[in-house]
């Protein structure tokens, strides 16, 4: 039972690290090499729960007021893939405990149970890349700008 409970705290562990790598990646700003592709947010509640109006928590990062309610292309793409990801993860963690619990021997159960640390290996790989991607973009964007990368 402990290694139940262990593994959907994992789980529920994982979804919150996913979302703060998702609010790290939501920024807009306007010398993204991305910048010319982003979705726009118009639902209040998702895009205070999406989008962060700052790259950090120091102000010179801070987003313009017109842009707060765009998602670039690549946080979008990052909240897609990661939750087809993280769902396949709970498939995958509830299947474990579904064949720990009723010792069943049904081989799709165990199929999907033994998918779950590479699942686990995979969100935390795309996690760090995704991250990576954006912070090159942001970087060589801030590089590139006429404006030296001044909001």
């Amino acid at each position: 039972m402990n290694r139940n409970c262990a593994l959907m705290l994992t789980v529920l562990w994982l979804s919150f690290i996913t979302w703060v790598c998702g609010r790290g990646l939501s920024c807009y700003y306007p010398f993204l090499l991305s910048a010319k592709h982003y979705v726009v947010i118009k639902n209040s509640i998702l895009r205070k729960l999406l989008i962060s109006d700052r790259l950090n928590r120091s102000s010179n990062t801070k987003t313009r007021l017109a842009d707060r309610d765009k998602l670039p292309i690549i946080g979008a793409s990052y909240y897609i893939v990661a939750s087809i990801l993280l769902g396949a993860l709970y498939i995958s963690s509830i299947c474990t405990i579904v064949s720990d619990v009723t010792d069943t021997d049904s081989k799709l159960i165990h199929a999907l149970a033994t998918l779950y640390p590479y699942l686990l290996a995979c969100i935390l790989l795309f996690d760090a890349l995704a991250f990576l991607v954006y912070r090159i973009d942001y970087g060589v964007g801030k590089l590139c700008d006429p404006n030296g990368g001044r909001l």
